[in-house]
């Protein structure tokens, strides 16, 4: 059979129709780039910053520049640096899949195919994000992380300042869920795992003998145990 026939069958059965760009298409194809470069940047400073070790933060006392102290303050408030991170690229990627629906049905007409129209919005779209937007920038960001974290200081200040509101009331949620939960942890003090192991099968002695010591040893206080 011939190939370009073969091709043109397949078409007529997704029945799919490719339009002209128009203006406000490449408009926002542009936009879309940009907000994509924007996604790398925001989700390779969470890289950036969370794998900076303490040499480079001494390091970063030393320099004493204004980048260097914008750093060092970002660094100082890891929830909100974290809170401002994840809802600026979760603002960036919302606009690029409302943008990237907008440009492909405008430019394609999937007819009566809801599957391919699926595949093509969702999947490719998806595809693109996590690549370009979070796997490729993160695997770049730990390389440098000292010189990626200079090169966003500002811009995260500015995102800080403008999801300020936000961050706030996700730092306090989260808080209050962790309180909550620490409420609930029932600690077990060492006495109460003594008797919990007095109240044991015989069939296990060798072992509950083990565990006994290991216990008792952590009740021995280290003034106990040291020798002149």
């Amino acid at each position: 059979m011939d190939p370009g026939l073969f091709v043109s069958v397949r078409l007529s059965l997704v029945d799919v129709s490719f339009y002209p760009a128009e203006s406000g298409v490449i408009l926002a194809i542009i936009i879309i780039l940009l907000l994509l470069v924007g996604s790398a940047l925001i989700s390779g400073s969470e890289v950036a910053y969370f794998s900076l070790s303490p040499a480079d933060k001494q390091s970063l006392r030393e320099r004493e520049s204004r980048n260097s102290r914008a750093v060092l303050e970002l660094v100082r408030k890891p929830e909100r640096l974290l809170g401002t991170i994840l809802i600026t690229n979760n603002f960036i990627n919302v606009g690029i899949v409302i943008l990237s629906s907008f440009v492909m049905n405008r430019l394609i007409d999937f007819g009566t195919s809801k599957t391919l129209q699926f595949l093509a919005q969702v999947i490719v779209v998806t595809f693109i994000l996590l690549l370009f937007g979070e796997i490729l920038p993160k695997l770049y960001t730990n390389l440098f992380a000292s010189r990626f974290a200079h090169f966003m200081a500002y811009p995260l200040k500015f995102f800080e300042r403008v999801f300020y509101p936000i961050s706030s009331f996700l730092i306090f949620s989260t808080s209050m869920v962790n309180r909550r939960l620490e409420r609930k942890k029932q600690n077990i003090s060492m006495d109460e795992l003594s008797d919990a192991l007095e109240l044991t099968s015989e069939n296990i002695s060798e072992d509950k003998n083990i565990l006994e010591g290991i216990i008792k040893f952590g009740n021995i206080d280290v003034r106990e145990i040291m020798t002149v």
